[in-house]
């Protein structure tokens, strides 16, 4: 059986990380997000937990937030991550979370496509999220939304974060 990686008590959202290293990254994410003027919340490492502990943000995720808030205050936070600082980021490979979900059944002209865009070079690069969609925004009583889930965030295609953010709202089964 899996760990829980995340999980909730009361007004505190805890986060399993692998150790210091991975909280110092995540940490540090976070705080150049902020400083590029995006929302996202505060963490604070507990290494009793193995965890990062952040404040509980109630409000609209996912699909509901879908279907009650207009697209562009929710492509709006890619600007504050776009503009994000920070040492070397890994890079992005659009691939990673695509390919896994590829089964025998998948039709070939898909396959064929996937191996035909893998095989380009991307142009112009930036920070990205890196897996950017519905369910990693938050937003707020008072309309603010909230970006969360910075492990992926590297450097990669500034399409990214938008094709995935398409991608995922035209394969989820609601």
């Amino acid at each position: 059986m899996t760990p829980v990686r995340t999980w909730r008590v009361g007004a505190r959202f805890y986060k399993r990380v692998s150790g210091p290293e991975e909280a110092e990254r995540l940490i540090d994410r976070a705080h150049r997000l902020v400083r590029a003027g995006g929302d996202t919340p505060e963490p604070e490492y507990l290494p009793e937990r193995n965890a990062l502990a952040f404040p509980a943000i109630d409000g609209a995720t996912g699909v509901a937030l879908i279907d009650e808030t207009a697209l562009l205050p929710l492509l709006a936070p890619l600007r504050a991550i776009g503009r994000t600082d920070g040492p070397a980021l890994p890079a992005h490979d659009p691939f990673a979370k695509i390919v896994p979900r590829l089964d025998a059944e998948a039709p070939r002209w898909l396959s064929d496509r996937i191996a035909r865009l893998r095989g380009l070079t991307p142009g112009r690069t930036r920070v990205v999220h890196g897996d950017f969609h519905c369910g990693q925004l938050i937003r707020d009583e008072a309309g603010r939304v909230w970006v969360i889930d910075l492990e992926d965030m590297a450097r990669g295609p500034v399409e990214a974060d938008l094709g995935n953010f398409a991608a995922h709202l035209a394969t989820r089964p609601e």
